[in-house]
């Protein structure tokens, strides 16, 4: 399901007329997971002309205790 939702914000990304997608979600700083799920950012796709700040991004916002 998680793949589903990263496709279709690709998919809208490059729909005509939006500027741009974000899927919020929690940032996890664990050894038990990848290490990407920590990054605060993540693109998912940029457009072809290269403008700025368009495109499909996850954004990982912090949450609770760093340490546990």
């Amino acid at each position: 399901m998680v793949k589903d939702v990263v496709e279709l914000a690709r998919a809208l990304a490059n729909t005509k007329g939006v500027h741009r997608v974000d899927l919020l979600t929690r940032q996890i700083a664990s050894p038990e997971v990848d290490s990407s799920y920590g990054e605060p950012i993540e693109t998912l796709s940029c457009p072809v002309d290269g403008s700025s700040n368009c495109g499909a991004y996850i954004i990982r916002i912090p949450y609770g205790a760093r340490d546990k």
